[in-house]
């Protein structure tokens, strides 16, 4: 499971324009920029101000759309990006609830209203609105000044721009009538969660509605949180992060995650009510999950703020690469252009890329750059640091046979299963023998590893490899015993210190594994992480 570390605001350039609102939408990241359209705390402050957030530069800008077209003033609304387009939909405008639809062309820098056909849709605020990249919008509940739309649900294809209604009893019949929700689609299906049942009651329920056989029913999951309503969320790799909302007597600041796989609904970080609110924004960019504006009891409405989530294998290889720890295992310079060299420990880079390739290119880039892409495939991660550097990193990667980073370079913001491409190929340089340094002695024979790997795992084992040449003359260190330990159990443990992989294990080779993971003296998350297996048993 993923570990976060803690929030932190996004400390942007307060020099250029800023925007403050409540009830606004954000939505993106589309090519590392958010963008926001509209918002206010009352009819009287209702805006129309559309904005970009640059999330490399770190700076918002005001945006002028051609010929000054532009979707009047409204709070409520919902947008959400598909393709090349940003699309919204409803909301509250100065006079009126409204239900008008609307395409903002990012490459034409322009808006336009779309007319629409079908089942005329509710006038809407409050609703939920999410898209599939094959261009069909789902559009449910909301309120429309006088009753919430407990029965609304629509499905919208943008290509033949028609609108239809999803059947009234359908919904009454299966999803207890509740408006205010969030909503995701994973998977063909339609997830909606929490919000309020029409008694002014809010829920804990998940209902899932079926693409293909347009049919509800409820999403039956483990695991216990707080009802709540107006939350907010958003998927990376097959788990539903949803953040904060309302129980009507507080505002809520919680983390949970929804896991669609499993059917688990975790409870990540416990509610701060100081930070608490609801109606704001949430979205995922690359590994960081990012929240902001919105109701709450403190503070200014135009903060963003950022969270950081790794396997806790790639966040202690982070830890112990940012460290300078690394640096001892390094086989290899890459000459760089103005022979500036960066050096690397070449198997893991042969594993993640076509390494001749990457030394001859990098002869003709700068450290900067090279630094960036090795350290993206040392760990899955990767910051630029300007927007120059993209188009350099695009088409390097493209050479190099690196598609995640080049979809990362391009702007696609959610590369599936990127923490999954780099744990299979920790599995094979665990297969891997040439470059393996060290012994692990069990009561059955031995067998090799990298200590760089252990050591990023294990502090105490860290410590004895920076003690190695100081104890040299006393005792031999490229060996490490643990006792009570089968052959299998060290296959089992250096598997799971390698890939996080726990799969197939017998509770024989779990106490081996808890009880080695003492001896070892591993960090509490990663010894809790094998320990959380024993339930499964």
């Amino acid at each position: 499971m993923f570990k976060g570390s803690s929030w932190v605001s996004c400390n942007y350039d307060t020099n250029g324009e800023t925007p403050y609102a409540q009830r606004t939408s954000i939505v993106g990241p589309y090519k590392h920029k958010l963008y926001l359209f509209g918002g206010g705390t009352s009819t009287t402050t209702v805006q129309n101000h559309f904005y970009s957030f640059d999330l490399i530069s770190q700076k918002w800008e005001k945006i002028e759309p051609k010929n000054n077209q532009i979707p009047e003033p409204r709070w409520g609304h919902k947008c959400a990006i598909v393709q090349d387009k940003m699309i919204l939909f409803g909301g509250h405008g100065k006079n009126a609830y409204l239900n008008d639809l609307w395409e903002y062309h990012f490459s034409e820098n322009e808006w336009e209203k779309i007319e629409y056909s079908g089942d005329k849709p509710s006038i809407v605020s409050d609703h939920s609105l999410v898209a599939t990249s094959d261009g069909f919008l789902f559009i449910y509940g909301g309120w429309n000044g006088s009753s919430r739309l407990v029965d609304s649900f629509y499905i919208y294809e943008m290509e033949t721009k028609t609108f239809t209604k999803i059947s009234d009893e359908l919904l009454k019949e299966n999803t207890s009538l509740r408006t205010l929700t969030v909503s995701a689609i994973w998977n063909d299906k339609l997830y909606v969660y929490s919000g309020e049942d029409g008694s002014y009651t809010y829920s804990d329920k998940m209902f899932e509605f079926d693409l293909q056989e347009r049919s509800w029913k409820e999403t039956e999951y483990q695991g216990s949180v707080t009802s709540r309503g107006v939350p907010a969320g958003d998927v990376f790799n097959g788990y539903w992060f949803i953040f904060g909302g309302s129980d009507r007597q507080n505002m809520l600041s919680d983390l949970i995650c929804f896991d669609f796989e499993s059917k688990e609904m975790i409870s990540l970080q416990d509610s701060n009510t100081n930070k608490g609110r609801f109606a704001h924004n949430f979205m995922v960019y690359q590994n960081k999950l990012l929240y902001g504006f919105g109701v709450k009891n403190i503070g200014n409405f135009g903060d963003l703020n950022s969270l950081t989530l790794e396997y806790p294998l790639i966040r202690e290889i982070i830890r112990y690469i940012e460290g300078g720890n690394l640096s001892k295992f390094y086989d290899y310079e890459i000459v760089c252009s103005d022979n500036e060299t960066v050096r690397v420990n070449s198997s893991i880079l042969k594993l993640r890329c076509k390494f001749d390739l990457l030394v001859e290119a990098a002869k003709n880039i700068g450290r900067e750059i090279i630094e960036n892409v090795v350290f993206y495939l040392y760990t899955g991660r990767y910051n630029p640091s300007s927007r120059s550097e993209l188009e350099v990193v695009f088409f390097l990667s493209e050479e190099l046979g690196i598609l995640n980073l080049k979809l990362l370079a391009e702007g696609v913001e959610k590369v599936p299963e990127s923490d999954n491409t780099i744990l299979q190929d920790y599995e094979q340089l665990l297969q891997e023998n040439e470059s393996k340094d060290y012994e692990l002695i069990h009561d059955e024979g031995s067998t090799l590893f990298h200590s760089w790997i252990l050591a990023a795992r294990s502090d105490d084992f860290k410590n004895i490899l920076e003690n190695k040449d100081k104890e040299k003359k006393k005792k031999n260190y490229s060996s490490i015993k643990i006792d009570g330990l089968t052959e299998q159990g060290a296959n089992c443990l250096l598997t799971y210190l390698y890939t996080n992989k726990t799969e197939d294990l017998n509770i024989d080779i779990v106490e081996e594994i808890k009880d080695a993971l003492q001896q070892l003296k591993l960090n509490q998350d990663v010894f809790e992480k094998v320990c959380s297996l024993m339930l499964k048993y």
